[in-house]
C-alpha cells in the first residue's frame, strides 16, 4: 500500500478526477497554475497537490463575477472562477450525506490535517466502505473540499445534528462548493415554483446549461457524457435534499430551512445559501 500513498497520476486520470477535458487541462496548466510535473514528454500529477490547489482557489477572497475576459489572466482568480463557480466536480456524487457525516467526524478529529493519517484512514481503513481506494479517494476528496468551506461548528452540526439539520448543512456546503448547483436552484427550480409550474423537466436543465456555457465557455469542453452525469447528479441532489420526491418524480416541493442552519449561514454572511435552500426566508428574518 505504501507505493499508493501519493502515486503519480496520468493526464487521463487527472481529467477523470476533475471531470474536465484534455483541452481544459492544458489551458489550466499553461495559464492558471494547475500543478504538473513533466517526465520527458509525459505529464504526471499528484492528487495531493491538486487537492491543495483546489482548496487554495476555493479560499481565494478576491472573486468577482464581473471580471473582464480580456487582458492578462490572473491564474488564481481565473481558476477560482471556473472551479468554485462553475465546476463539474459534482460528478463525484450527490449530497453523500452518510459519507459526509463520516468525513465531518474525521475533520473534527483533525485527521485531514495529517496527509498520511488521512490516506491511511480513507484507503486502508476504508471508512467510506468503497470497493476501491481510488473511489474512496475521489469521494473523500470531494466531501473534504465541500466541508472545508464550512468551519468546526458546521462540521459539528453535520456530525451531531438532527437528520434535517445534517441534510441542510451538507446541502449548504455543496452549494458553496458549486455555483452551478446554486444557480440551478435559484434560477430554475425556485423560479419555476414562483410561476406555479409544479414540475421540472429535463429540458429545464438543457436550457440552463446552455446559458451557463455563455457565462463560462470552459463548460463547452465537457464531454456529452460528463454533461449528462452533471445533470443526473444535480437532480439527485434535489431528491436527497427533499426538494423533489425522487429523480423519477420531479414535482417541486419547497423545504423550510431550520432556524439553526439559517442562523449558521446568516452569521457568516451567506445569505445566498439561505436563499438557495429556502427563498422564502430572505427578507423575513
Amino acid at each position: 500500500m505504501a507505493e499508493d500513498v501519493d502515486r503519480w497520476h496520468t493526464a487521463a486520470e487527472l481529467c477523470d478526477y476533475l471531470a474536465i477535458s484534455d483541452n481544459t487541462m492544458q489551458r489550466w496548466i499553461s495559464g492558471r497554475g494547475l500543478p504538473v510535473h513533466r517526465v520527458g514528454r509525459a505529464l504526471r500529477f499528484k492528487f495531493s497537490e491538486i487537492d491543495e490547489w483546489v482548496r487554495s482557489v476555493n479560499d481565494s477572497k478576491h472573486l468577482s463575477n464581473g471580471d473582464s475576459e480580456g487582458g492578462p489572466v490572473n491564474p488564481m482568480t481565473a481558476t477560482a472562477k471556473q472551479i468554485l463557480i462553475y465546476n463539474a466536480q459534482i460528478t463525484g456524487g450527490g449530497l453523500l450525506i452518510p459519507e459526509s457525516q463520516v468525513i465531518a467526524n474525521l475533520m473534527l478529529a483533525g485527521v485531514h490535517d495529517d496527509p498520511n493519517e488521512w490516506k491511511k484512514t480513507i484507503r486502508e481503513d476504508n471508512v467510506l466502505q468503497k470497493r476501491s481506494w481510488r473511489s474512496a479517494d475521489r469521494m473523500a476528496g470531494l466531501i473534504r473540499n465541500r466541508l472545508l468551506l464550512l468551519d468546526t461548528e458546521g462540521w459539528r452540526m453535520i456530525s451531531r445534528g438532527s437528520a434535517e439539520v445534517r441534510i441542510q448543512m451538507v446541502l449548504g456546503a455543496a452549494l458553496l462548493h458549486s455555483r452551478l448547483l446554486r444557480d440551478f436552484l435559484v434560477e430554475i427550480v425556485w423560479a419555476k415554483h414562483r410561476r406555479f409550474e409544479k414540475s421540472l423537466e429535463i429540458q429545464d436543465w438543457t436550457v440552463f446549461f446552455a446559458e451557463c456555457v455563455h457565462r463560462d465557455p470552459t463548460l463547452a469542453d465537457l464531454s456529452p457524457s460528463t454533461v449528462k452525469k452533471v445533470r443526473e447528479v444535480a437532480f439527485r441532489v434535489l431528491a436527497e435534499a427533499g426538494i423533489v420526491p425522487s429523480v423519477r418524480s420531479l414535482r417541486v416541493a419547497p423545504i423550510s430551512i431550520t432556524l439553526t442552519v439559517a442562523a449558521y449561514f446568516e452569521a457568516r454572511s451567506h445569505l445566498d445559501i439561505i436563499h438557495a435552500i429556502d427563498p422564502m426566508q430572505v427578507g423575513t428574518r
